[in-house]
């Protein structure tokens, strides 16, 4: 073993010992730059450029439903508030909707009927009224 270890020894030394000599330093350059160049790809992967092609039209794709997924969600939740608030501020006369349980309720058939008892009530109210200017007069007299 020990012989062996020498032989080994004395060869990495000899050859550290040795510089090597270039005769030809530009031909050596020339066939090293000559094997990079044939080794570049001719062709490009198509694979990957499929692959990329449709990851970027997917993500494309995902980013956009996203944005319009949010301003729906944005649109939707200042709809309901806003249906909300008309809710509570406006009063539905239920006896109109009552009325046309059978047909169907529209916004019109509702404001008519709401206007037809209105009027109604605005007739009896001034009826009053004149009862009162009437009474107040003849108390004055």
């Amino acid at each position: 073993m020990k012989n062996a270890d020498e032989k080994l020894e004395l060869l990495i030394d000899n050859l550290r010992k040795q510089k090597p000599e270039l005769n030809d330093s530009g031909l050596l350059t020339d066939g090293i730059m000559n094997d990079i160049a044939k080794k570049r790809r001719t062709n490009k992967p198509v694979l990957l450029i499929w692959v990329r092609t449709l990851s970027t039209a997917a993500a494309i794709f995902l980013f956009a439903l996203y944005l319009v997924q949010y301003s729906s969600d944005q649109n939707i939740a200042k709809t309901t508030t806003a249906v909300r608030d008309f809710e509570r501020n406006i009063k539905i006369d239920s006896d109109c909707i009552q009325r046309n349980k059978n047909r169907k309720v529209n916004l019109i058939k509702t404001y008519k009927c709401h206007l037809r008892k209105n009027t109604l009530k605005n007739k009896h109210l001034l009826a009053y009224y004149q009862q009162f200017i009437n009474y107040k007069n003849e108390n004055n007299n």
